[in-house]
């Protein structure tokens, strides 16, 4: 049996995750919305009798259910992003990147706006298998390197690189985001890696 989170599943907020996978979105470009239907008829058939906007209104309620419940790596990243990122380190000359490659690696987001910084999102779902080979590629891109880890796994990821920003999510807390450890700049980044990625 499931474990159930506030009135949900942890399966169908996992069947509910895959409406927003970059294939899902492909798909809705594409005029196929059969991803949104087959959600509407498996868990919400009460959306079908809603008016012509229901597709629109059905994917901002589901948004909603996994962004409060749910440590969903695209979620994380669009919250992060609008409520955290620009405010505290954006500025208007500011060019940020999503699914960034960097060498072998591929980065959750990256700012460049004079010193360039990159962020992995770490879930409670991730392993932290690949992790010491990301880092080493970003170490010789970005001047900065952040975690982004759950609050419940701070201690884990604190014995990393202490050269390396950590910044802890609790998606039940109104002010999600919190900085626990600042990075520490590195001036030292490879001119070569650095024009691979531009």
């Amino acid at each position: 049996m499931s474990q159930s989170i506030k009135g949900y599943s942890a399966n169908q907020l996992r069947d509910y995750s895959s409406l927003f996978s970059r294939n899902s979105v492909l798909q809705w470009m594409n005029g196929d919305l059969s991803s949104i239907s087959f959600k509407l008829d498996r868990y919400d058939k009460k959306w079908l009798t809603k008016g012509s906007s229901r597709y629109l209104d059905y994917l901002k309620h589901v948004y909603k259910v996994l962004e409060t419940n749910y440590q969903n790596e695209y979620i994380l990243k669009n919250s992060f992003l609008n409520e955290w990122l620009i405010n505290e380190l954006g500025k208007e000359d500011s060019q940020i990147f999503s699914e960034l490659k960097i060498g072998k690696a591929i980065a959750d987001l990256a700012i460049f706006n004079g010193v360039s910084k990159v962020f992995e999102i770490k879930t409670e779902l991730d392993t932290n298998k690949r992790l010491d080979d990301q880092l080493v590629q970003y170490q010789k891109a970005f001047n900065e390197i952040f975690l982004i880890v759950p609050a419940s796994k701070i201690e884990a990821y604190l014995q990393y690189n202490n050269k390396i920003g950590i910044i802890s999510f609790d998606i039940s807390k109104k002010d999600r985001f919190k900085v626990i450890r600042k990075p520490i700049t590195n001036y030292n980044v490879d001119p070569k890696a650095l024009m691979q990625i531009l």
